[in-house]
């Protein structure tokens, strides 16, 4: 909010300033009103003081008038989001998130510069861990929004993740670990790498997920001799139905810039198999337990559009928006192959589309309060056939997102 606030305050020294004292004003009045509406709030804090204790009380009160705030901070974002496209602005800065239009109007989340070495020192001991177990593995290496040698970014900024991708390769590479580069694949494939990501949202598009689900098996059958899908029916896009929904998408970057810096809603496509799936798709919370979500525990046996999509316009559609630890088994399985896939929310949809090639595949979130279980034991336990690194290069801006792979 006060990075919103101070967004206003200097657009009322610029030439649309008339604009933004109107609007300045009215965020103020809404904000007092919002203080009057909150006066039981306060009352009922005072008044429970004794009972409760003064920290109990006040942290409430802060949830309440928060919540209380929430219409608030979205107008807030919109009228900082009309301000800055009004005055052309092609960098949009918050505390969580720099974006940037490149030259040709594609907006990319800017990857600053990054410590990267002591957690790719502990995810390579990882992975060698796992290989001297005689496990087998691979790092996937997921492609980025600015595209090398391609992306032109606004003068004075610059972005590090294609620099992070090919030093995490060749520190893997180099300890002789298998990597699979999805920015060369896709290249191989004649997927256009500016149309990878969505314009709107800082993950890749359900066809670009779709694609590297095609890939990744392949090379497991290269590799390993899997002989996953050996009819070529899971990795023929024929056999499935693709849809497009005409712009009834908007991402994270609408939420954090705002509707009007970001530009109109895109495409949203689903893809579901048109052959015969049924799945059983169980979801945990960090502490193990079956989930429930929107009051339904997640645990459902049924096709692949039912058991593994909700049927929802956003990235968060495939695995039912689960996060956190996911088992599917594939009760119509043509392999015996069991598939662990390490990851962020960058290998959710991959990981969806790959299930019909296992006859079961789990999907571990290691990002900050998701996966809390011991790694090594979980595996341990498990005996899968193969693990799955599947990471982009922002995975590094999470402190822990790598903090099991220390043994």
């Amino acid at each position: 909010m006060k990075v919103l606030l101070k967004k206003l305050i200097r657009n009322i020294l610029t030439r649309s300033g008339i604009a933004a004292v109107i609007v300045f004003a009215l965020i103020f009045s809404v904000a007092a009103i919002k203080l009057c509406n909150s006066y039981s709030s306060i009352v009922t804090t005072f008044k429970n003081i004794d009972s409760k204790g003064i920290a109990d009380s006040m942290k409430n009160f802060e949830k309440d008038y928060n919540n209380n705030f929430e219409p608030l901070q979205k107008a807030a974002v919109e009228i900082a989001s009309q301000t800055e496209k009004a005055q052309g602005k092609r960098v949009y800065e918050t505390t969580s998130m720099l974006l940037a239009f490149d030259s040709d109007d594609y907006l990319h989340r800017i990857m600053q510069k990054t410590e990267i070495h002591a957690k790719l020192s502990s995810l390579k001991k990882t992975m060698l861990y796992f290989q001297n177990k005689k496990i087998k593995s691979v790092f996937v290496m997921i492609p980025n929004s600015v595209v090398k040698d391609k992306t032109v970014l606004p003068q004075g900024i610059r972005d590090y993740q294609n620099e992070i991708s090919d030093t995490t390769l060749s520190t893997l590479k180099e300890a002789n670990l298998r990597t699979i580069d999805l920015r060369s694949e896709f290249a191989k494939n004649k997927i256009d790498p500016q149309k990878v990501f969505f314009n709107t949202d800082h993950h890749w598009t359900i066809q670009s997920n779709f694609q590297a689900s095609k890939i990744v098996a392949n090379y497991l059958n290269k590799s390993f001799k899997f002989n996953l899908d050996p009819k070529k029916v899971y990795s023929n896009l024929k056999n499935y139905s693709v849809k497009t929904y005409k712009k009834s998408f908007y991402g994270s970057y609408a939420d954090t810039a705002g509707k009007a810096f970001v530009g109109d809603p895109e495409d949203f496509t689903t893809i579901l198999p048109k052959y015969a799936t049924n799945f059983r798709f169980k979801s945990f919370t960090t502490n193990g337990k079956l989930e429930v979500m929107y009051g339904k525990k997640m645990d459902i046996t049924g096709p692949f559009s039912k058991s593994l999509s909700d049927g929802r316009h956003s990235y968060s559609t495939y695995f039912n928006m689960a996060k956190v630890e996911i088992v599917v088994s594939n009760l119509k399985s043509t392999s015996n192959k069991k598939c662990l896939v390490l990851g962020t929310s960058h290998a959710r949809v991959a990981s969806a589309f790959l299930c019909p090639y296992f006859r079961e595949l789990r999907y571990a979130d290691t990002q900050s309060n998701r996966f809390e279980k011991n790694l090594y034991k979980y595996v341990e336990s498990y005996k899968p056939d193969v693990i799955i690194f599947m990471y982009p290069a922002f995975a590094y801006k999470n402190y822990r997102t790598f903090r099991y792979y220390i043994k």
